[in-house]
């Protein structure tokens, strides 16, 4: 069955998936973040990263269609809970979501992950699962008002809500080494720091990671009616739990410290559990052999998270020191060929050498660069006798004090300096962000003052307005409603870039029938409809294709007329102004598509209707009246700048037989394209074709011994004809 899990992709939910694909189960992963991860889930058939409370959350499911959904709850590592003021108000308003999306897209089973937290304040010795919990904290309170929730959603037999009540549950939870659990606490303390610190009489009840997964898989294969599981820990206190991790220890020299009892909220000593009753499930891994495995995972981790620091730390060093020795080396050069002229005595390049490293890198590494300085320099000086008397000289060691001060003093600027603009660049950073929520909040509400305005006071996009402009095409002529159809969907969603492709009655192929603008036409003169386009589904399941992607390709809004469930037209939409683009403008176009659906329907009625007349029998050549309507139509419709056409004329010699023309003329045009005939000779519209894509046509005539011209249509319909 199909099974989607709206939790972080950690591990619990990483051994989740393993076990739901082993049972041959489908499993979809809800995120509950817009970013997506950088981790490899083989077993997750599909991923969606949008956060709990978005309102595409719905539309999710339905594709998705799961038969449970399991809502990660306690067990999300989304949820750090170190502000749990402001992510008690997150979270409850993402579970509220997520219930009311799966219950409205048709979920019949949904399970809540919920934790023996809601305990925190009862004082009994033994909580059994009808007890009632007393919640304290606000990360309890809110594990606790989510349940209240379940229980108002439920409706048996509809909409099946199973909370299961998990004790503190262990092991590797979310990416890295996470310390928000105790064990995990303790433990990475006790590897790094041989010392584990400890509350006396705080009690615990423990969970392994894999035995979660465990009781979660048998609550997930049950048909039990029953709405609450409660399951067991491995009760302690932290006591015990600290003395378990000394002895699988290698490292002897680990010491206990007790910590001043804190005003806590003590676990309660013992849960009575469910799962052993109904489930029939007891934990794989006691206490001890949880923490084992934990302990070694931990230490494994740990040391190459060590390796990698140390090895990218001396990596960065060994690149400073070449880069330093290679300067040196260029300034030693440099020196050398100056030697003995004005420029040499007179500027100190070591000197500079020393101020370039200390701006650079720092005291350390301006220290070193003044070492090699003066090696450089007593080695110029013991090259001859002269220069050696030069070292009793005060000169030369006022210039060695001089690079250790200079290089010293600038160095101590660099570090100052540089610890000064990490601090305000975490502190602009911070600004920054709050600056953008802040800019985000007004120019939502901005937003929101504009639409309201633009409804309420301007009542220009009132249903009475749009149906007064959709009314017009009610009272053209059945030819040019699908033509002007364009002006009226422009005019209605306020746009310039309008196209409506109109159903081939013999093929796939809808064909460009009129567009507002070169822009519209981007998509080309014909289009095939089916499986592979990729707005197909949205449009035979009768909804407005929206352009989420904002792919300048693509149309912004995508809608379509229907004649008993069969798609007549598609009308494509074309939006500049990003304000334009959203769920309201979606909402008009798809009023749009339907108010103009009956005059476009009977559009395409008229036109299938006068076919068999219009059309010589056993082919695609149209009697000559029938034709001259369509070449009349066309020609206002390119008048109204909605359409380009180009007309042929083709004379055939009174000794060929028609009929035996009639196929060659078939081949070398398009099935959107009309042919005409009157007597000897042939007229050929080329629909939404200019000059130059006309000469395609010319050439196939010409390769099958067919001679035509272009013609101006004043020949068929006349210069006055309107």
């Amino acid at each position: 069955m199909n099974v989607l899990v709206c939790s972080k992709y950690n591990n619990f939910c990483a051994q989740l998936s393993r076990r739901l694909k082993k049972e041959r189960h489908e499993t979809y992963l809800l995120t509950g973040s817009q970013y997506g991860n950088n981790h490899i889930s083989p077993n997750i058939f599909q991923e969606y990263h949008f956060t709990y409370q978005n309102e595409n959350i719905t539309r999710i499911m339905k594709n998705a269609a799961p038969d449970v959904v399991i809502i990660g709850g306690a067990m999300d590592s989304h949820f750090t809970w170190r502000d749990a003021q402001s992510q008690s108000v997150e979270y409850i308003s993402g579970m509220t979501n997520l219930l009311m999306a799966a219950k409205t897209a048709g979920v019949k089973r949904v399970i809540y992950c919920s934790s023996i937290k809601v305990f925190e304040g009862n004082s009994e010795e033994m909580i059994m699962p009808d007890t009632q919990p007393i919640s304290l904290s606000f990360q309890a309170k809110a594990y606790r008002q989510v349940e209240l929730l379940c229980a108002q959603y439920q409706e048996p037999g509809k909409f099946d809500v199973e909370i299961l009540r998990f004790p503190e549950v262990y092991g590797e939870l979310g990416e890295g080494l996470r310390t928000g659990d105790i064990c995990m606490a303790m433990t990475m303390e006790m590897i790094k720091n041989q010392v584990i610190h400890y509350e006396p009489n705080r009690r615990r009840s423990l969970l392994y990671l894999d035995d979660a997964v465990d009781v979660l898989m048998k609550v997930l294969d049950q048909n039990s009616t029953r709405k609450l599981y409660q399951v067991c820990g491995a009760a302690c206190d932290e006591q015990e739990l600290a003395l378990t991790l000394v002895r699988i220890s290698p490292d002897k020299s680990v010491r206990l410290e007790e910590l001043e009892q804190v005003n806590s909220h003590p676990y309660p000593a013992s849960v009575s559990g469910t799962q052993e009753e109904l489930l029939h499930f007891k934990p794989k891994y006691s206490l001890e052999e949880g923490l084992k495995l934990l302990f070694q995972a931990s230490k494994k981790v740990e040391k190459h998270a060590q390796k990698e620091k140390k090895t990218s730390a001396a990596k960065k060093m060994a690149v400073s020191l070449l880069e330093t020795a290679g300067l040196f080396v260029v300034t030693l050069l440099i020196t050398i060929f100056l030697s003995g002229t004005w420029v040499a005595e007179t500027i100190d390049f070591f000197l500079i050498f020393v101020v370039i490293i200390a701006v650079t890198y720092g005291i350390p590494y301006a220290l070193f660069g003044t070492l090699l300085s003066t090696v450089a320099k007593i080695v110029f000086a013991l090259q001859s006798v002269e220069q050696f008397n030069s070292l009793n000289d005060y000169r030369f060691f006022l210039s060695i004090l001089q690079l250790i001060i200079v290089g010293v003093i600038v160095g101590f600027m660099k570090d100052k300096y540089k610890r000064l603009n990490a601090d305000l660049h975490d502190e602009n950073t911070y600004l920054q962000k709050e600056l953008a929520d802040i800019t985000r909040i007004n120019d939502s509400n901005l937003y929101v003052k504009n639409v309201y305005e633009k409804r309420l006071v301007n009542y220009k996009n009132s249903l009475a307005k749009i149906y007064d402009i959709t009314s017009q095409l009610d009272f053209m002529e059945p030819r040019k409603v699908i033509f002007q159809a364009a002006n009226v969907a422009a005019q209605t969603m306020e746009t310039k870039h309008v196209a409506i492709y109109i159903a081939s009655r013999k093929s796939q192929f809808f064909r460009l029938a009129a567009s507002s603008s070169e822009k519209a036409s981007q998509m080309g003169k014909s289009l095939r409809f089916d499986e592979k386009l990729y707005f197909y589904e949205a449009l035979v399941n009768h909804e407005i294709y929206l352009n989420r992607s904002m792919d300048q390709r693509q149309p912004t809004f995508i809608g379509a007329t229907y004649s008993d469930d069969r798609v007549d037209t598609i009308i494509m939409v074309w939006e500049e102004a990003l304000d334009q683009v959203n769920l309201y403008q979606s909402n008009v176009m798809a009023l749009v598509c339907r108010l103009i659906e009956k005059s476009m329907s009977r559009a395409v009625l008229y036109e299938e209707s006068i076919a068999e007349d219009s059309y010589l029998p056993g082919s695609r050549v149209m009697k000559f009246e029938a034709f001259t309507e369509i070449v009349r139509t066309y020609r206002e419709g390119e008048a109204a700048g909605l359409l380009e056409y180009t007309l042929l004329r083709l004379e055939i010699p009174s000794s060929v037989p028609v009929q035996a023309v009639i196929p060659d003329i078939e081949r070398s045009v398009r099935d959107t394209d009309y042919i005409g005939m009157q007597g000897n000779r042939f007229y050929i519209l080329l629909s939404n074709s200019n000059h130059e894509e006309a000469q395609f046509v010319l050439q196939r005539l010409k390769d099958r011994n067919l001679s035509a011209e272009m013609v101006k249509s004043e020949t068929i319909v006349g210069a006055d004809d309107e």
